[in-house]
Parts: structure tokens; sequence; C-alpha cells
């Protein structure tokens, strides 16, 4: 028997904002390598909930707080994803990206 309505309510809440964040996540990464029109919208969608500054709910800011996540690490976390999946695309590397940047070790250095 369920004793505190509230309880269930406030978890059956949280659930469901688990699972908002779960999806914009999951747009965010399967957009990102997809070429589908569909799969592009929920891409840019998720992507500007997951970058807006807005503190306000249902914002990304706001559901971060409520579900005592760090916004912060998974916006750092999304940008080094969309990088990697940028790089697959494009067929280079990280290692190929920092070769002829002027940097120690180049070529023709003296």
């Amino acid at each position: 028997m369920i004793e505190d309505d509230d309880d269930v309510s406030y978890e059956d809440a949280r659930l469901l904002w688990v699972h908002v964040m779960r999806k914009a996540v999951e747009d965010f990464k399967s957009g990102s390598k997809s070429r589908g029109a569909e799969s592009k919208k929920a891409y840019e969608d998720a992507k500007r909930w997951i970058w807006s500054d807005s503190e306000e709910f249902p914002s990304f800011i706001f559901l971060c707080e409520i579900l005592e996540l760090n916004a912060r690490q998974i916006r750092r976390e999304m940008s080094g994803y969309e990088l990697s999946q940028r790089r697959q695309r494009e067929g280079c590397c990280p290692d190929v990206l920092e070769q002829g940047r002027g940097g120690e070790g180049s070529e023709g250095e003296d």
C-alpha cells in the first residue's frame, strides 16, 4: 500500500525528466551521424535545447539542476562526441589535425 502520494508523484516526474534528458542525448547522437531529414531535425532540436542558456522550466539547465546533473560536463561530452563524428565523416583523425599547425615537431623548424 502506498502511504505518501507526494513521493510517488515526485518519483514519477523525476523518471519522466530522466527520459526527456536521455531522449535529447539520443537524438543528438543519432542525428549527428545521420543524413535523414527527420533525424537531422531531432538533432537540431536537441542541440538547440542542450545549448540553450535558459534556466526556465523545462530547459536543459533546469532539468540538470532537478536531476543533480552537471550541465557543463554533459555539454562538454556532447561537443566531444559531435567533433569525433565530424572527424569520422571527413575521414580524419586527431593526429592528422594536429600536424602542420606550426607546433613543435613540425617539419622545417630549426
